[in-house]
């Protein structure tokens, strides 16, 4: 089960794919975690960090767009499976390739941090392609 300490429970507000705006990365992977019981396909992926607006793409787990190109800026992320990616777009890649894959064990986002960190980095996309997934 996820758990959130303090750290992970400062306000850093997230958008998901059907446009809910969660107070942080870890208060999605709750909601996920919740989801899972009842279906994998009911669970909610990452848009970008930041409130949803009028703006923020709404997409099934069908549509999604895998991002092709990351930076190689080191801004480690954690996902629920206590695995660091170099960075958000990284992340974000791996799990969509899983997702399409249709493997039914992608993680999910847990923290902007590396796992064994203790404190928050911020995360920065600087490629993307056509639809953008994570917006910072």
């Amino acid at each position: 089960m996820t758990i959130c300490n303090d750290e992970l429970k400062l306000l850093i507000p997230i958008c998901d794919n059907m446009n809910q705006t969660h107070r942080n990365p870890c208060s999605l992977a709750l909601f996920n975690c919740k989801r899972l019981n009842l279906n994998y396909n009911h669970s909610r992926i990452l848009v970008h960090v930041g409130q949803c607006n009028i703006q923020s793409p709404i997409f099934t787990f069908e549509e999604e767009i895998c991002p092709t190109k990351c930076s190689q800026k080191s801004r480690p992320v954690c996902d629920t499976k206590q695995k660091t990616y170099r960075n958000l777009c990284t992340f974000q890649k791996h799990n969509c390739l899983e997702r399409r894959n249709d493997e039914g064990n992608a993680s999910f986002l847990y923290a902007l941090m590396a796992c064994n960190e203790s404190s928050i980095i911020t995360s920065s996309v600087e490629e993307q392609n056509e639809r953008p997934l994570i917006d910072v």
